[in-house]
């Protein structure tokens, strides 16, 4: 019997419990990595399945769900004989009961920004994992807990190629606002995957407990496809350094009894279920016939506020027209006094836009969403913030987009972040919760659903003083696939990268602004080409510059450079990024006024 014969006949599919919680229920210890116990101690993986079983599932997920050498830090092949081993134990104990046994298949860790793994390399780790199943005769596979929904095309048409009657299941989890951690709303993840044909089945699960969870899905239109729901038994806590469920099978029953009524198909449980939950569901899915109701419809969303004006910098891109942005210097106290006029000469001699970074070499500055709402709002000048990924978790993220449009910003540049000094490592912690890839996906993920009326303009950054910049501009690719709209440099100071650019006619697919930042003197020079890290200060370059030279001469001597480099790029970019050195601001005002009266 197919999964889609019993769905006929029977109307729903329960699914098991919590392996990971559960097994550190009953062996009394905390399990880091509960797909290690299926080697370590088999007997209790059988006794978990068994008692799911016993209680009413007539699905298992075999133990498999963070199993893979990333994770694990194990080999090829110590993976595929864990994989085999824990389908073929789950798969035992199904037999006597005639239940289904799922590949349970995990996301990977995808830190393609600092090339810990690359998308290829997750792919075929994916493709290993998934062989390793077939092998086994697998029929039914459950990829979970997943956070984007662009993986789950590729996954279930690879898993078709190779077996076309497979049932394959892909969920999500998302928080109690309904949004995945890449900020992926449920409707958008049916909308996007409703008419994939080799997904059978969508499903929610982890994230939340079954109110909100219930909550959420009556609120969306699914679709034809069969919909699982997998909720956690509730909110954890944390109890003396464990982390602790409350035990509520009947209540935690109820509400997946009602997601059934509402056409929910396949129903389990998540972290912190037991086999006490799902034997409270079995029960009372017997004893209370199916009653459909109708998915609430949802009162139209209050939508974010409009912007007020129009997003100057968002429509000299999109018109192919030059641009000059300028990176001020975000101060390291509250007083922004000098930071305004600065703002304000920047607008007189010609700016289009001033731009702050986010902490950068890892130092508290001043906010740049604060302080470019505050510049917009006094000095009348575009602005464009910053954003790093170091210094929040993806929670205060989405509280600082949503402040910044509440301050009308419209524009962001999304980059990972400098590192946290080595000396502080100790004192200070680095967040990391996203790279650069996965917080533009973030935000236009956001833009797609929260800030519809007015979204964010994207900038990417790009660094092409690497010795293989043919990777950057794939780099580069990929963030405008994810939705950048144009790409900001690193300062650029060598001949081939103004050749590169030129040669290869990279503003012509994606809008460059070309950096640049001019060498103030010869110390300074010295300090960008040894302290810097992906700075190079040729030697063509540190040659103009020697330690005796006055303020004035090496001011002089750093604007004619700087000028040198901008000539050979105006034809070739969409606009040039100035980053003002060292506070020199008079310097920046030259190159603007030159800049506007040649354009």
């Amino acid at each position: 019997m197919t999964i889609r014969d019993y769905l006929k006949k029977h109307g729903a599919l329960v699914t098991d419990g919590a392996m990971g919680t559960y097994c550190s229920l009953i062996r009394e210890k905390q399990n880091d990595l509960v797909e290690s116990v299926t080697a370590q101690d088999p007997e209790t993986v059988r006794r978990i399945h068994r008692e799911y079983l016993q209680a009413g599932a007539r699905m298992l997920n075999s133990n498999t769900f963070a199993a893979n050498t990333y994770k694990m830090e194990i080999s090829r092949q110590e993976l595929k004989d864990l994989l085999k081993r824990a389908y073929r134990l789950a798969r035992e104990e199904a037999a006597p009961f005639g239940a289904f046994v799922a590949a349970d298949i995990g996301p990977l860790p995808e830190m393609e920004d600092t090339e810990e793994i690359t998308l290829d390399e997750v792919m075929d780790e994916y493709r290993f994992i998934i062989d390793c199943f077939l092998e086994e005769g697998a029929m039914l596979f459950n990829f979970e807990t997943f956070s984007t929904a662009a993986y789950a095309p590729l996954l279930a048409g690879y898993v078709k190629s190779q077996r076309p009657d497979a049932f394959v299941i892909c969920s999500f989890a998302v928080n109690s606002s309904g949004t995945t951690l890449r900020g992926l709303s449920i409707q958008r993840i049916f909308d996007e995957l409703s008419q994939e044909e080799t997904i059978d089945g969508i499903g929610l699960n982890c994230g939340t407990g079954p109110t909100h969870l219930f909550d959420n899905l009556s609120r969306v239109d699914f679709g034809s496809k069969i919909v699982s729901l997998v909720p956690n038994a509730s909110y954890p806590e944390i109890i003396d350094g464990r982390i602790v469920y409350s035990q509520n099978p009947d209540y935690f029953a109820e509400f997946l009894v009602k997601a059934r009524d509402l056409g929910v198909q396949i129903l389990g449980g998540c972290c912190g279920t037991t086999p006490d939950h799902i034997r409270a569901l079995s029960r009372q899915l017997a004893g209370r016939p199916q009653t459909p109701v109708e998915p609430v419809v949802p009162k139209p969303r209050r939508k974010a506020p409009r912007s007020v004006g129009v997003n100057r910098l968002a429509e000299k891109i999109q018109q192919g027209r030059f641009v000059i942005a300028v990176e001020l210097p975000p101060p390291g106290t509250p007083d922004v006094r000098d930071i305004l006029e600065m703002a304000r000469m920047m607008k007189e001699a010609g700016a289009d836009v001033v731009t702050f970074s986010d902490s950068p070499l890892g130092r508290a500055r001043t906010n740049p969403i604060a302080l470019s709402a505050k510049i917009r709002r006094e000095v009348g000048i575009e602005t464009l913030p910053h954003m790093c990924c170091r210094d929040r978790n993806i929670i205060a993220i989405k509280s600082d987009l949503m402040g910044a449009y509440m301050e009308q910003l419209h524009n962001v540049l999304l980059v990972t972040g400098d590192p946290i000094p080595a000396a502080e490592r100790n004192e200070i912690t680095s967040i990391f919760n996203l790279n650069s890839f996965k917080l533009i996906e973030l935000v236009a993920n956001m833009n797609a659903d929260l800030f519809r009326e007015n979204p964010f303009v994207i900038a990417g950054a790009l660094d092409l003083n690497v010795p293989q910049p043919d990777k950057a501009v794939a780099r580069m690719a990929r963030k405008h696939a994810l939705g950048a709209r144009y790409f900001m440099t690193q300062p650029i100071y060598e001949q081939r990268v103004v050749d590169y650019i030129r040669e290869q006619h990279l503003n012509r697919d994606h809008p460059i602004l070309a950096g640049i930042m001019p060498v103030v003197n010869y110390r300074n020079a010295r300090f960008l080409d040894n302290e810097i890290p992906g700075i190079n200060i040729p030697g063509r370059v540190m040659e103009r510059f020697w330690p005796e030279m006055s303020r004035e001469e090496g001011e002089l001597t750093g604007t004619r450079v700087a000028w040198e480099t901008i000539e050979q790029l105006l034809d070739h970019v969409s606009g040039i990024y100035l980053v003002t050195p060292l506070n020199r601001i008079r310097m920046v005002e030259k190159l603007v006024r030159k800049i506007r009266n040649l354009i």
